[in-house]
């Protein structure tokens, strides 16, 4: 795993050291500066500052104007390798505003360019004349800072208008980041450009972004449309990083058309959320960028993932629930389908009995008394109600074979489901005999998950076995609510952007050169059965065992190497699913929580198995780490991901205390959904362990586009690559 950066000038150090004569910064009209250059002039400008008498943790105000952009980075460096705490000041802040935030941060030292004011009362220097007294690089800082020890003060006005100073750690400005990361951030442009304010927090941002990202950071010194567009159109600018304001004059000038902005891959607004409006003619207007409008990390909200999060919720959404309701508000036609739990019950069943059990779990679990009613547009609002409303099916058919019972699964499975006015939980029992039932109890995918069909099974086993002795349901257990839960899991988003924002920039949208898939516009899945033999998945688990792995990574580095490989293509992005219950009194409550992880893997170079779980374990450990993100607003930038799901083996589903075995229905649909633009998704991966050890896998595939044959032959590859990863 790569060292975490645990100092701002660990970040400079790491860079000018891989990177020296890579260019940092550039101001946009104006000075130039390379990694060398910045760490060097930094240090020189640091024993000047020792000399003059500035110790560890003394605050140091920088003045520069917007227009040295360069010499200001220096300057804010140098102050951090004297082991000082540099306090900028906006160029525009008032004399006595900038006073005022000196004494704030109690800085009794002015550094600043040749033409910015002092502060009277302060010790004055110019890193012109520092620079010059002290013309060779020393060996080493003139103090090593720590990741406890402050980084900055920066000065904001809140809302009171008054200004005020904010203190942050070293720890707190580079965590999440690493000296040498495997993949730098925006690694899709070579400029990114801003036109951000010296002494602002995004104009910080930029900062610690030029000592990490990948591309050359720009520097407009004041923004306006023309510039803008002109420096977008001279550079081949690939990243751009704007606020609401800016993008407001950039549609109302209509810079898109008259200059050519189309080498724009990523334009991040942040501060603020982007009016829908404006969002909606920014991404009209650009439309090879992908828009992203972000807090304090990086997201792309969409105008419809806006207008959905206005709406007055009864219960928040999931990350999951908006994911799903931005995916069919895509295309008509698309439902998120269900999640069940299907069983055969060999001994005397009471099914009305059993619908009232689950009538009562619906009460006890909110998740399943949610209705979305529309508001316009594919943008719903979500209701609660009081009462649990369960559509219950009891249908006898005796002497009915599996065939025709399968067949009333399958409809009962596959219907579509109104979201405003049907029941969200469903039970059909099939009863051939008084000792012969099939019981399909299913819920639909918007308010629950895989995880939560156990839970429900659990509840309806002790509901059921408690109303048939005519006894009341037990009290409901103590804990925290689903909607406590939803709150506390959205909350962890605007951390958790950051991560994904970073790992996902540039990536590609799909394995666009796979072979044999036909170009198709709707999805038919079909499903394909295989096994991996037990020695074979017990030499697997004990290889990953001695790299210190997990059997999911072993079986991950396998297929990752595999798509990689048929689509000549090392750089791709596998979506695995977690149960998004990190906390242990989530466990027990039913909710679409499940988190799809975004893993982008670098297949680069050829790597052996060895090196690829590797790299993919720390891909994974970070993604986990930042599991509770906004999936929706990440989704559409990898719209084909491969999908991976490794399952631990769970006993079947049964009622205590009953004579039951299990029933299985055709993995796959019967119902065709659209896709507008074609579908290059490749064939699904699920693999689940078993008791016996062995592991029984299912490829599941669009049958429109992939052939049998295809899918069979890439079932042996993967055999064949477990095989030889074995050695």
């Amino acid at each position: 795993m790569p060292p975490a950066a645990t100092t701002v000038p660990e970040l400079l150090d790491a860079r000018a050291a891989e990177h020296p004569d890579h260019s940092a910064l550039r101001v946009v009209g104006g000075g130039e500066l390379t990694f060398r250059r910045w760490r060097e002039e930094a240090l020189r400008a640091a024993v000047g500052l020792a000399a003059a008498g500035v110790a560890p943790r003394d605050r140091v105000v920088l003045r520069f104007s917007n227009a040295c952009w360069e010499r200001y980075a220096v300057a804010f460096l140098a102050v951090q390798y004297a082991g000082g705490v540099p306090v900028p000041v906006r160029e525009d802040l008032s004399e006595a505003d900038a006073a005022a935030l000196a004494a704030l941060a109690e800085a009794r030292t002015v550094l600043r360019e040749g033409g910015a004011p002092a502060l009277p009362g302060s010790a004055d220097l110019c890193l012109d004349a520092l620079l010059a007294a002290h013309p060779e690089p020393p060996a080493g800082p003139p103090h090593r800072v720590g990741p406890g020890d402050p980084a900055q003060v920066i000065g904001t006005s809140g809302t009171t208008g008054a200004p005020k100073g904010v203190l942050a750690a070293h720890g707190n400005l580079t965590a999440g980041l690493t000296t040498h990361p495997r993949r730098r951030a925006y690694a899709h442009s070579r400029h990114a450009l801003h036109a951000f304010p010296i002494g602002t927090n995004a104009g910080q941002v930029m900062l610690l972004g030029a000592l990490t990202a990948a591309p050359t950071t720009l520097s407009l010194p004041r923004f306006d449309a023309d510039r803008f567009g002109a420096a977008v159109e001279e550079f081949g600018i690939g990243t751009a990083f704007l606020v609401p304001s800016m993008a407001i004059e950039l549609v109302n000038a209509g810079t898109a058309g008259r200059y050519d902005l189309s080498s724009l891959r990523l334009v991040n607004s942040s501060a603020a959320a982007l009016p829908v409006p404006v969002a909606a003619a920014l991404a009209a207007a650009l439309p090879g960028a992908t828009l992203v409008n972000t807090y304090t990390g990086t997201g792309t909200v969409t105008p419809y993932l806006a207008a959905l999060r206005a709406q007055p919720h009864a219960v928040a959404l999931t990350s999951q629930q908006e994911n799903f309701f931005r995916w069919m508000a895509e295309a008509p036609g698309r439902d998120a389908g269900a999640v069940t739990a299907l069983f055969r019950v060999t001994d005397r069943l009471e099914p009305e009995t059993l619908g009232l059990a689950l009538t009562e779990a619906v009460r006890r679990h909110p998740a399943l008394r949610t209705r979305f009613e529309a508001v316009g547009e594919g943008v719903v609002r979500a209701v609660l109600d009081e009462e649990p409303r369960v559509r219950i099916t009891l249908t006898r058919a005796p002497g009915a074979g599996d065939a025709e019972v399968d067949a009333l699964l399958l409809a009962e499975r596959d219907r579509l489901t109104d979201l405003a006015r049907d029941p969200m939980a469903r039970l059909l029992v099939v009863s051939r005999s008084e000792t012969d039932h099939v019981v399909l109890v299913a819920m639909h995918h918007m308010v629950a998950d895989g995880w939560s069909v156990g839970v429900l099974l659990a509840d309806l086993g002790v509901f059921y076995s408690a109303l048939r002795r005519g006894r009341s349901a037990p009290p409901a257990r103590s804990g925290p609510g689903y909607a406590e839960l939803v709150d506390w899991a959205n909350a962890h988003w605007p951390a958790s952007r950051a991560h994904f924002g970073t790992a996902l920039a540039g990536a590609p949208e799909a394995v666009e050169r796979f072979a044999d898939r036909r170009s198709v516009d709707e999805v038919l899945t079909a499903a394909h059965e295989f096994e991996v033999p037990t020695a074979l998945a017990g030499s697997l688990r004990a290889r990953a065992a001695e790299l210190g792995a997990t059997p999911f990574l072993a079986v991950a580095a396998a297929w990752t190497a595999l798509l990689a490989r048929r689509g000549d293509q090392p750089d791709l992005v596998v979506m695995t699913p977690v149960p998004g219950r990190p906390r242990p009194d989530a466990e027990r409550t039913v909710g679409c929580f499940v988190q799809s992880l975004l893993l982008r893997v670098d297949a680069s170079g050829g790597p052996g198995f060895a090196e690829l779980v590797d790299r993919l374990r720390t891909v994974h450990s970070e993604a986990l780490d930042h599991q509770l993100h906004p999936f929706a607003e990440f989704s559409p930038s990898v719209p084909f991901a491969a999908w991976l799901r490794y399952e631990a083996w769970a006993a079947p589903a049964q009622l205590p205390g009953l004579a039951c075995e299990p029933w299985e229905l055709p993995r796959g649909s019967t119902v065709p959904w659209p896709l507008p633009g074609g579908d290059r998704g490749v064939p699904e991966l699920t693999v689940v362990e078993q008791p016996d050890g062995g592991m029984r896998c299912w490829l599941q595939y669009n049958a429109l586009a992939f052939d049998l044959p295809v899918i069979t032959e890439l079932a042996t590859e993967f055999t064949t690559a477990l095989t030889a990863a074995c050695g």
